[in-house]
């Protein structure tokens, strides 16, 4: 059961687990936003637009008309002016089509940011299996798709019938109407078709980018046992680390007390801490801490300052700061200077003593 759960893609994917699917095109983006945000772009260029595109639409056919009632001659004049009438249109559509690209791209950069993944476009023989093809057509994910699409149809078809059912009765005369009664008619009828449209993808694009959104964070979760690795390999086998670090600890412990014998004086608690200090005259400013320590370690320090005749001074006290406050290695504090010279002339004192 333990190793049932260890398996188990329960937790949240790690910062390297995350960008290692974003390098993979693996991000959680929804098509849905793209489209209705172009697609309002769109509308809105070309409501921008529409009455610079109503009049050379109309200079257009005016050229036409006048051109085929001028007898024989059109004909050859209409190659030319459709390849004329292709360009304006161009020109006339060109900002529409712009703004609808960068629309595109902004959509695309806001739900993602600026990813490119190579690895998308390498030829993969999953993408030409078609087992797996199938797969994807009939898995959660495709049949997803196709309830999106069909939601789709249905939402525009009702929102159509909505919109046109109370005007069934007047299409007739609407029908028979002049050109400059109908415009403003299909126009107004079209546009509320539009907005509601609009409105109603735009309801389902939040909830399919809250959907790609859950289905991404579920795909890359990952089970302890995939946590575990991933230190691994990242960081090395913590048992390994944690035994290199214990062997370092050794080494430098060992190093600390073989210091030992060349210290000056040895300050002790009496029983708890133990500080060996060492002091060269022609290099240090102050003496240094040649080893420090606690209880076993302290215990230690005084059975080798014994073994090489170190002097050993009680005075718990400056131990207990001199353990807190320096650094093995470094010279003490000036803070210490008066405390720790007292002690040294009273160690130097009983060395002169003894040789006389």
């Amino acid at each position: 059961m333990a190793d049932d759960r260890s398996q188990e893609r329960n937790e949240q994917a790690t910062p390297h687990r995350r960008d290692e699917a974003r390098r993979k095109g693996q991000v959680a983006k929804s098509q849905e936003v793209n489209s209705v945000l172009m697609l309002s772009a769109g509308l809105l260029l070309l409501t921008a637009f529409f009455p610079y595109l109503v009049e050379t639409t109309r200079e257009m056919l005016f050229t036409f008309l006048r051109a085929a009632g001028d007898g024989a001659d059109a004909q050859y004049r209409f190659g030319a002016m459709f390849q004329s009438s292709l360009t304006t249109m161009a020109r006339v559509l060109a900002p529409v089509a712009v703004g609808t690209v960068a629309v595109a791209i902004v959509a695309n950069v806001g739900q993602v940011g600026f990813l490119a993944a190579p690895s998308v476009l390498e030829p993969k023989f999953e993408k030409i299996n078609p087992i797996e093809g199938f797969k994807r057509i009939f898995g959660k994910r495709g049949m997803f798709e196709l309830a999106k699409g069909l939601a789709k149809i249905a939402i525009v078809g009702l929102i159509a019938w909505s919109t046109y059912r109370g005007r069934l009765a007047g299409l007739t005369e609407f029908m028979f109407a002049v050109p400059a009664a109908m415009l403003p008619g299909a126009m107004h009828m079209a546009a509320l078709f539009l907005i509601r449209a609009l409105v109603a993808m735009a309801a389902l694009a939040i909830l399919d980018f809250v959907w790609q959104k859950w289905e991404h964070e579920k795909s890359i979760r990952m089970s302890v046992q995939d946590i575990k690795e991933e230190l691994k390999e990242n960081e090395g086998d913590p048992l390994l680390k944690s035994r290199v670090r214990a062997i370092q600890k050794q080494i430098a412990s060992q190093r600390m007390m073989d210091s030992v014998k060349d210290a000056a004086l040895v300050i002790t608690n009496p029983t708890h801490y133990a500080v060996a200090l060492g002091y060269d005259e022609g290099n240090d400013p102050a003496p240094r801490v040649l080893a420090k320590g606690m209880n076993e370690i302290a215990r230690r320090i005084r059975e080798l300052a014994r073994e090489h005749n170190v002097p050993i001074v009680e005075e718990p006290p400056l131990a207990r700061m001199l353990y807190r406050d320096c650094e093995i290695g470094h010279v003490i504090p000036a803070t210490l200077y008066e405390a720790v010279a007292r002690v040294l002339a009273y160690v130097f004192s009983i060395r002169a003593k003894g040789r006389r």
